[in-house]
């Protein structure tokens, strides 16, 4: 095999999803170069038999407009936290954000999740809009305009994310290490991109408007750009505008301590922390055959029950507070998996075994 290798996704439309093709260069520095085939079919065929025999699930689908309640209700407490420590010192910044930081920021996130799937409103612009919120606490950049496309796309591939921290056969503090620093090196990225994509999209339009350009889209994508052009947009624009807006204004009431109190807790919440174990819980292979996993939690409604993975990539049209019915209704299509009941689960498990090797997995 080539030193790279050149992936065309279609997204499939039958996940409620719209039909694009993303022409993606898939290379890990860490394993030998893979291609991934679309994992999505095994989740397409589950649905299909899950309709066929329980009809009544369809009912579940539709859009949850109380989420937007929550999005109003969370993004001013985390923001008001963030302000209260201007003056405090590190330990308490440290503290506030490995414990109330984090979980406010997973459920934001989780919250911007459900508008990239538009299940919050019917309207695509406002779901465009719950996703940007959702998500302007952790990120610098405009990562909800990003993630809007680059997380359909994951919904065809989805073992993508097997090696969000790397491998997970490598030793004890190399899994310490990657799980602190994997979102904010994103993170870092996605800002710094922006900088120069940002530009190039604007100079690119203006060109076209004045008839100086034939081509309406950019005349440069970098990366990560390059792997979703879709993304170099205005709402791009639009993103990068409202999330810069939203951190100069926290920096000018509160100085440094709030942004770091952010920025801590986005990382927390994607790594190395009992919740942030989600991002091994949901695509790190625990079982041969099976891409996605699941956690039934305790107190799952307190992280909008997004432990529900299989059921999420099963019907992607379901709202979060819908998941634990699908479960219920069709139990034989979920009890009979490999599953965690906790997220503390999730990290001894993640740090006290090898898994299954991704080129393995993809074998079988």
């Amino acid at each position: 095999m080539s030193s790279k290798s050149t992936k065309t996704v279609t997204v499939a439309q039958d996940d409620g999803m719209p039909s694009r093709k993303f022409v993606t260069l898939l290379q890990f520095d860490t394993v030998k170069p893979l291609e991934l085939p679309e994992q999505g079919t095994w989740h397409r065929d589950r649905k299909r038999a899950i309709l066929k025999k329980y009809p009544q699930v369809e009912k579940l689908f539709g859009n949850e407009p109380l989420t937007c309640l929550l999005l109003i209700f969370l993004l001013p407490i985390h923001t008001y936290v963030a302000l209260a420590l201007e003056n405090q010192p590190w330990w308490v910044v440290l503290l506030a954000s490995y414990t109330i930081g984090t979980l406010l920021s997973y459920q934001l996130i989780i919250i911007a999740h459900e508008g990239t799937h538009e299940l919050v409103f019917k309207n695509q612009t406002a779901n465009r809009f719950v996703n940007m919120f959702g998500h302007l606490p952790n990120w610098w950049g405009p990562f909800g305009n990003f993630w809007w496309s680059e997380h359909r796309w994951h919904h065809s591939v989805v073992v993508d994310k097997a090696l969000r921290y790397g491998p997970q056969n490598v030793n004890f503090l190399r899994k310490a290490f990657f799980t602190l620093i994997f979102i904010h090196i994103i993170n870092f990225t996605i800002f710094v991109t922006s900088l120069i994509q940002v530009p190039i999209y604007v100079i690119s339009t203006l060109l076209h408007f004045l008839g100086l350009r034939k081509n309406p889209n950019c005349f440069l994508y970098i990366p990560p750009y390059d792997r979703f052009p879709i993304c170099a947009s205005g709402w791009m624009v639009i993103n990068f505008i409202i999330t810069n807006i939203y951190h100069a204004s926290l920096f000018y009431f509160g100085g440094w301590n709030p942004i770091i109190y952010q920025t801590l807790s986005s990382g927390f919440c994607n790594g190395l922390h009992p919740i942030g174990m989600r991002q091994v819980q949901e695509h790190y292979l625990l079982a041969k055959k099976q891409p996605t996993t699941s956690v039934y939690a305790p107190f799952s409604w307190l992280y909008l029950h997004i432990g529900y993975h299989v059921e999420h990539h099963d019907f992607a049209k379901i709202p979060w507070n819908r998941l634990p019915e699908l479960r219920r209704i069709a139990p034989d299509f979920y009890d009979n998996l490999k599953y965690y009941n906790s997220y503390m689960e999730v990290l001894v498990y993640f740090f006290t075994n090898d898994g299954i090797p991704i080129d393995i997995f993809l074998e079988n």
